[in-house]
């Protein structure tokens, strides 16, 4: 806990939480220095084995590498996760509220997962792997009411509207590359666009459809593939 201090910006009731190796650790919104100090010993408390005190940047670099290796998340989600345990820490609730968007995106992948294996999309494939002749699957948030999903009733505008779905096809051409900043503004996601014969969505709820456009996959997503041949 000594190697953790208390610093107070200028910038309205922003608080941050340092230390000695220069690892800048932002805690946001905190009314007082007493909910700073409860952020302080919950990061100490919830992340008691990092070496804080790690002085050169290879050194840093190293650690952080090697908590995530051990425990299977990176040092900022430690960080959430410690902050949220402590209310007095987290008053506005907003890394309660990460953590628990972590988890429910978590679930769901592995639901997605089990669904595809159990459906013969057994292998985990990148993106940039799949060629044609591929039949793969991929989940997808349809953000907007987008030509191709038939049968699918209007998402509407209002937040929480978005709705994912797993679209399912064989690749029948190469990828386009998408760039929301570029010629994808409208999807606003990032990667390939493969044309699909006897593409399919379907949703969380069970409800399918035909899908007559071909949509992007973002570089992020999971892509499962039927084994070839």
């Amino acid at each position: 806990m000594s190697n953790l201090d208390i610093h107070s910006e200028k910038r309205g009731e922003w608080h941050v939480v340092t230390v000695p190796a220069g690892l800048r650790i932002t805690v946001y919104s905190l009314p007082n220095r007493k909910a700073a100090v409860a952020a302080r010993d919950a990061i100490a408390a919830g992340v008691p084995d990092f070496p804080w005190n790690v002085e050169d940047k290879e050194g840093r670099s190293a650690a952080l590498k090697a908590y995530r290796a051990e425990h299977g998340v990176p040092l900022s989600e430690a960080i959430s996760r410690a902050l949220a345990a402590v209310p007095a820490a987290d008053p506005q609730g907003w890394n309660a509220s990460n953590v628990r968007s972590l988890d429910a995106s978590r679930a769901a992948r592995r639901e997605f997962v089990a669904r595809e294996d159990a459906d013969g999309y057994t292998e985990a494939v990148k993106l940039s792997d799949v060629e044609t002749g591929d039949a793969i699957s991929f989940r997808y948030t349809v953000t907007r009411t987008r030509w191709g999903f038939v049968g699918m009733a209007p998402i509407g505008t209002d937040p929480g509207s978005a709705r994912t779905v797993i679209v399912r096809g064989t690749v029948t051409g190469e990828g386009r590359v998408m760039d929301r900043h570029g010629n994808n503004y409208d999807e606003g996601v990032n990667g390939l666009r493969f044309p699909m014969a006897g593409a399919t969505w379907t949703d969380t709820d069970g409800s399918t459809g035909r899908l007559d456009a071909a949509v992007t996959v973002d570089w992020l997503e999971s892509v499962r593939r039927r084994p070839r041949g």
